[in-house]
């Protein structure tokens, strides 16, 4: 059970780094991208909602 929790935690890591990395890679301004990630980030810590 634990390495299954494990890898769970991992694959999801990933995925978050994944979209955050995309993010990272468009083609906006530095302000429009961190503005991007941090909602991206409320949102996932809030249930989907903004703060």
């Amino acid at each position: 059970m634990t390495r299954v929790r494990n890898d769970a935690i991992v694959t999801g890591m990933k995925s978050a780094l994944s979209v955050v990395l995309d993010m990272c890679n468009k083609e906006k301004t530095d302000k429009e991208k961190l503005d991007e990630i941090k909602e991206f980030c409320e949102k996932g810590l809030h249930n989907g909602e903004n703060s």
